[in-house]
C-alpha cells in the first residue's frame, strides 16, 4: 500500500507493542492522530497479540518498545526476516539509544529509532515521514560517530549500514554475496532482492544460504549483528 494513500484515509493496519499500558495507549493515540482510520492492535507481547484474529496479516506499521527487547526482537525478526509477507515499517522506541544500540536496531530492520524522551508532537511528525520512506535516527546518536564519521550514509530515501570492503570478516564473500548482504542490511526481503538483482527467488535463496555459510552463521539476523559490529565504511 502506497504511503501517500494512507494520508487520504485508505485503510491502514498497525501493531503497537509495549509492556507499559499507559505508553501503549499514548502511542496508539499518536497513530490515530496521524491516521484516524487506522486499525491499531495494541498488546504487551506476542501472546496477547495472538488473541486478535489474523493479527500478523497486512500490517503496515510495527511499533515496538525495546525495553522488552526479547519480545520486540522476536516481532522484528518475524516481520523483517521471516515468512510474513506484510513487511511493515518498523519503529523502535527505546530509552537513551547510543551508537551501538542504534546501529544494531537499524541492522535488524528499524526505520526509526526513537528516544522515549521525544515529544509527542515530534513523534507525530516523524511517523508519516518514516512511513513515506524516510529514516529517523536521533541527532545525538549521529553526532557521536567515532572520529567524526557517522556509521551510516545517505542512500536514496534512507540510511544504509555499511561495512569495510577489506574487512577480513567478509573476505570469504563473493561479489554477489556482498550485494545480497547489503540488500539484507537495507531490510529487503528475498523477493525484493530478486527484483533488485534481476534473478529468480531460488537464486537469491541460494546466495543467502552460501553467504551465511561463508560468514559462519545460521540466520540472517546473526549476519546483521555481525555487520553492525564492523567499521562503518564501504
Amino acid at each position: 500500500m502506497l504511503p501517500e494513500l494512507w494520508k487520504c484515509g485508505v485503510f491502514m493496519k498497525a501493531i503497537v507493542q509495549s509492556p507499559f499500558a499507559l505508553e501503549r495507549a499514548g502511542i496508539v493515540g499518536l497513530v490515530n492522530q496521524v491516521w484516524p482510520a487506522a486499525d491499531v492492535i495494541a498488546a504487551s507481547d506476542r501472546a496477547e497479540l495472538s488473541t486478535h484474529p489474523r493479527w500478523d496479516e497486512g500490517v503496515d506499521l510495527l511499533v515496538v518498545d525495546w525495553r522488552s527487547s526479547a519480545i520486540a526482537r522476536d516481532l522484528m525478526e518475524s516481520f523483517v526476516f521471516g515468512e510474513n509477507k506484510s513487511a511493515p515499517v518498523v519503529v523502535v522506541f527505546c530509552d537513551g539509544p547510543d551508537l551501538t544500540a542504534t546501529r544494531n536496531l537499524v541492522a535488524l530492520g528499524a526505520k526509526a529509532v526513537v528516544p522515549l524522551c521525544l515529544s509527542p508532537a515530534l513523534v507525530a511528525a516523524m511517523l508519516p515521514f518514516v512511513v513515506a520512506g524516510g529514516t529517523y535516527i536521533p541527532p545525538s546518536v549521529l553526532d557521536s560517530g567515532s572520529e567524526g564519521q557517522p556509521f551510516m550514509a545517505a542512500d536514496g530515501g534512507g540510511m544504509t549500514p555499511r561495512y569495510r570492503g577489506d574487512d577480513p570478516a567478509f573476505n570469504g564473500l563473493t561479489r554477489r554475496q556482498r550485494e545480497v548482504l547489503r540488500h539484507i542490511a537495507n531490510g529487503l526481503s528475498n523477493e525484493e532482492i530478486a527484483l533488485e538483482l534481476g534473478v529468480t527467488l531460488n537464486t537469491v535463496k541460494s546466495h543467502v544460504s552460501s553467504m551465511l555459510r561463508a560468514l559462519g552463521v545460521k540466520r540472517r539476523t546473526q549476519a546483521m549483528r555481525m555487520l553492525s559490529d564492523r567499521a562503518p565504511v564501504h
